[in-house]
């Protein structure tokens, strides 16, 4: 829950930047219920927006390989809250930089040199 971390955290944010399978495994966002826990797994472009209290308890699968990247950020609603922070966003104390991104695969160099005229000429070539 990260309203337990910052106190006026009113909404969280994690804007996912790479995707499981491409570059890590493991690190599934799961919400926990008593039914039975929700699992969303980790895909770049992703948003996850959530309130950040009791209603939404929450935990990250322990990554097995590579690196999971991700954007966290949170809200509040609380005027007070953000004069404290000088006006600006919240600064939590609890954050750290890890490793810088990743350099592009191969698969995706191919795919930024791929232009759609030579795509639709393999293709007219292909099935005519």
């Amino acid at each position: 829950m990260d309203r337990a971390n910052v106190a006026s955290y009113d909404y969280s944010a994690v804007l996912y930047l790479n995707s499981q399978g491409e570059g890590f495994e493991g690190g599934d966002f799961c919400f926990i219920d008593a039914e039975g826990d929700e699992v969303l797994e980790p895909r770049a472009g992703r948003c996850v927006l959530f309130s950040s209290g009791f209603e939404h308890l929450h935990r990250v699968e322990t990554v097995r390989r590579g690196s999971r990247f991700a954007l966290a950020a949170w809200f509040t609603l609380t005027a007070e809250a953000a004069e404290a922070a000088g006006g600006g966003p919240l600064r939590p104390a609890h954050y750290a930089v890890v490793d810088p991104v990743p350099p592009p695969t191969a698969a995706e160099v191919a795919a930024e040199k791929t232009s759609i005229d030579g795509l639709r000429a393999r293709i007219e070539r292909q099935f005519g």
